[in-house]
């Protein structure tokens, strides 16, 4: 088939026109670095640049007005479109400049000098940046029929005192982990003792606990807080990373309602509340944890697969023995959201670089990046105590893209 064969009409957005002339570009973008007393250079390939087509393109005949006036407002258009190029096929492409000249010597036509640039796959979509308030709503929605859940499933209506005060010594227990879990994390906090008034309504109740692990979750930014604004990122990543390992642990919680044995209605009534009050805590645990997962400024693709993959075991772990069928839909929805919430895609990826020998921090980052001030970036990273001793043989985390 010849190149006449193959030929096409030019036209954007349905609109035809002529062709003069076209010059497509492309490439590499790099990053060269040069380093003083080294005769070395270092050229990294940061990847391929935006194609762009430029043409030299014209209508005309006695009806060119139209025609002019239909291309104006196709290539002014928003967003991408289909141009049929004469010679490379059909691009997906956006209009990235124009310019129109017309004159008295050319009378009937309108020339244009457009440039298109192509739009490729869209790696950062504009919803990315919602994902996060995605997550906080339909943890507020998960959260709604948790409370409700609770209240149908745990009544002290009628129940002898053994009942109602071993519902309050689960409670209370609960919050002795909570004040426990907050003074490891550097900010004790105070978690107020659950008396028989604060079951009468197990709506309510609910609501408090669910409170009280916001709470939890909001230590890790006061403690990053305190760490001095030159840490704050790095204690902030920290903190919450421990706030998701407290939480995960608090998402197998276990009343040990088994070892009771349900010989009367009255020990039936105290098994069935303190499976409600498992439910509750392993609920507030992994709704918890998902809000503070996508809130937490992750320094690495890595460490944020990481954090996602344990709250989605959780949340799986969770709906698949939640008594609710309205907690297992919303968790469900939750577990949707932080998946296309997480990892971020702006942040860095990481791999694994064993020194062979003990050595310093800058020698790592000259034989990685050629740059010797990224040895900063491996110490801080791995936690080393001082960067003149990166440990041999043992692998650590680096960037890597």
């Amino acid at each position: 088939m010849s190149w006449r064969d193959r030929y096409q009409p030019a036209r954007f957005r349905g609109v035809p026109f002529h062709i003069r002339s076209h010059n497509a570009t492309g490439g590499r973008n790099t990053d060269t670095s040069e380093f003083f007393g080294v005769d070395d250079t270092s050229t990294e390939d940061t990847g391929q640049q935006a194609r762009q087509y430029s043409v030299d393109a014209y209508v005309l005949g006695a009806e060119y007005f139209s025609l002019r006036d239909a291309l104006l407002s196709a290539i002014q258009k928003e967003g991408a479109a289909d141009l049929v190029h004469p010679y490379l096929g059909t691009l997906k492409v956006l209009c990235k400049s124009w310019s129109l000249r017309e004159s008295s010597e050319d009378g009937g036509m309108a020339r244009f000098a457009l440039t298109f640039v192509e739009e490729g796959e869209q790696q950062f979509p504009a919803a990315q940046a919602d994902r996060k308030t995605q997550v906080g709503k339909a943890a507020e929605a998960a959260e709604e029929a948790s409370a409700r859940g609770f209240a149908e499933n745990f009544s002290l209506d009628g129940v002898p005192g053994f009942v109602s005060e071993d519902a309050v010594q689960m409670m209370n227990d609960v919050a002795g982990y909570m004040s426990d879990a907050s003074a490891r994390l550097g900010n004790p906090m105070f978690a107020q003792p659950v008396n028989l008034g604060h079951l009468a309504s197990p709506y309510s109740a609910a609501k408090n606990l669910y409170s009280s692990f916001k709470q939890l979750s909001s230590v890790a930014s006061r403690v990053a807080a305190n760490t001095g604004s030159s840490a704050s990122s790095t204690g902030s990543t920290g903190s919450q990373r421990s706030v998701l390992s407290e939480l995960s642990t608090l998402a197998s919680y276990d009343t040990n309602a088994t070892a009771i044995a349900p010989i009367t209605a009255s020990r039936q009534r105290q098994i069935s509340n303190r499976l409600a009050i498992q439910s509750l805590v392993q609920e507030a645990a992994v709704i918890t944890s998902a809000d503070v997962a996508v809130q937490t400024p992750f320094e690495s693709t890595g460490q944020s697969e990481s954090a996602r993959d344990q709250v989605l075991d959780n949340l799986d772990e969770v709906a698949e023995v939640t008594p609710s069928d309205e907690v297992f839909t919303t968790l469900q929805d939750l577990r949707k959201e932080v998946y296309q919430a997480l990892p971020d895609k702006n942040l860095p990826q990481t791999g694994e670089y064993t020194p062979p020998v003990t050595l310093p921090a800058l020698v790592a980052g000259y034989e990685l990046y050629r740059n010797p001030e990224q040895g900063d970036d491996i110490a801080r990273r791995n936690h080393v105590t001082h960067p003149g001793f990166l440990p041999g043989g043992e692998p650590l985390e680096v960037l890597t893209g």
